[in-house]
């Protein structure tokens, strides 16, 4: 795969670390799905992008998820990593949830949605 739809209605092509982190030369081999609008995405090893390509906020705001929500699986209360996304998309509404695919209004959902979760166990 060469390139990803991006939100802004364009595609996000292929790169190498180098064009997203200059002065990361430790991520120069890996590759990036960059949009000329400025949203990128991590692509995995085997080409295919790990979410929708997305802007400073927006990657702000889905690594404050993962902080949030990586310890339900991590540490517990979840037996495994899909187990806490079907609980997340339940909590959500939908069907099926991942992180590297929201915007950020509904990263921003996680943290509270997270947070909720724990108050509900110690009440």
């Amino acid at each position: 795969m060469t390139s990803t739809p991006c939100p802004c209605g364009k595609e996000a092509r292929i790169v190498g670390g180098e064009r997203i982190y200059p002065h990361r030369r430790d991520l120069y081999a890996r590759r990036f799905f960059l949009c000329e609008c400025g949203r990128y995405v991590g692509a995995h090893p085997n080409g295919q992008p790990k979410g929708t390509p997305a802007d400073a906020e927006t990657r702000a705001a889905r690594m404050l998820a993962h902080e949030a929500f990586d310890p339900l699986w991590q540490r517990g209360p979840f037996k495994s990593r899909g187990a806490a996304y079907r609980w997340l998309a339940e909590r959500m509404g939908k069907d099926v949830v991942h992180i590297a695919e929201m915007d950020a209004a509904e990263a921003r959902r996680v943290v509270t949605a997270v947070a909720e979760f724990h108050e509900e166990r110690i009440a």
